[in-house]
């Protein structure tokens, strides 16, 4: 009886020991999985951007050796793009994209601005405001496609004809003023730009367009950045300012491996223990309940011999 209890006792402790061991493995890697997600965990730093702006900015991290991705973003009919860098990473991509004026603002030009819903009869003034933006964004897009042209702004002014001027009066002449911000020496000399102005405005003279070419500062800091080289990681090429953090993550993803690898193997040798355990002990008791049987049998024979005998 005492044995049978030992037995439903060991049985009891072997399935606690299966579900500690249990709880403990799943433990073990579900550390193990926040740790090595954690690893490339990425944060999104721009967004709501077209693929061209998407691609210059793009462009402009991977040089300076940050690693960026680019994810496409459909909404209905119209598609815009995100940009995303490794939380490591984040800051000095802000830094980066701040310092190169990225993304650059979009000008609307003509397309966009009378392609637009209008009201139904647009006033005069309406129709030069427009004509007069439009004209600005179709030069600032053309001024900075120029490379090395950082930032452009134009402003056009189409000044207005009195109606009830003398046929003869003389007729205001359209003026037009540039700004333009570029790194290092400027791609670009200030009579191309005039030429290129005054031909996109009708009737403006190249002398009625005045031109500044500011020297941005992003030139020395850009040297600085581009210095920024790249670490090899295995098969891997990261910037080198992550190599560290990286290689932490890998090596305690790796001990936690191993860990749990033990882990596993001493429950598994710990159960195999215990099984065996029982096995000898399920053995030996049959062998005492066949000896017991064998006993009571031998009673039972000598006792019915010695009733026979005093019978």
């Amino acid at each position: 009886m005492l044995r049978g209890r030992g037995n439903r006792g060991g049985a009891v402790d072997q399935r606690s020991l299966v579900r500690r061991s249990t709880r403990i493995t799943f433990a073990l890697t579900f550390s193990l999985a926040v740790v090595l997600s954690c690893a490339g965990c990425q944060v999104e730093i721009l967004h709501d951007l077209d693929e061209p702006q998407a691609n210059s900015v793009l462009a402009a991290l991977q040089k300076s050796g940050i690693s960026a991705k680019k994810e496409r973003v459909a909404s209905g009919s119209k598609a815009t793009y995100t940009v995303a860098v490794s939380r490591d990473e984040a800051p000095r991509a802000w830094q980066l994209l701040r310092q190169h004026n990225l993304p650059r603002r979009k000008q609307p030009g003509l397309g966009e601005i009378f392609g637009a819903k209008q009201s139904l009869v647009p006033s005069s003034e309406e129709q030069r405001a427009l004509l007069r933006h439009a004209l600005a964004g179709e030069i600032t897009h053309t001024l900075q496609s120029v490379d090395g042209v950082r930032e452009a702004r134009v402003h056009i002014v189409l000044p207005r004809r009195d109606p009830l001027a003398a046929p003869d009066a003389k007729k205001p002449r359209p003026r037009a003023s540039v700004l333009l911000k570029v790194a290092g020496s400027a791609p670009i000399g200030i009579d191309d730009v005039r030429k290129l102005v005054a031909g996109g405005v009708e009737g403006l003279a190249k002398k009625d367009v005045e031109v500044v070419i500011a020297n941005s500062k992003v030139g020395a800091k850009r040297t600085t950045l581009a210095k920024v080289t790249t670490a090899s990681v295995g098969p891997f090429q990261i910037a080198a300012g992550s190599r560290g953090g990286l290689l932490a993550t890998l090596i305690v993803g790796v001990l936690l491996i191993l860990v749990l690898a033990l882990g596993l193997m001493f429950f598994a040798l710990r159960y195999r223990a215990l099984k065996r355990l029982r096995a000898e002990e399920t053995s030996a008791g049959r062998a005492r309940s066949a000896d017991i049987e064998s006993s009571l049998s031998l009673l039972g024979r000598s006792f019915d011999k010695s009733r026979s005998q005093g019978g």
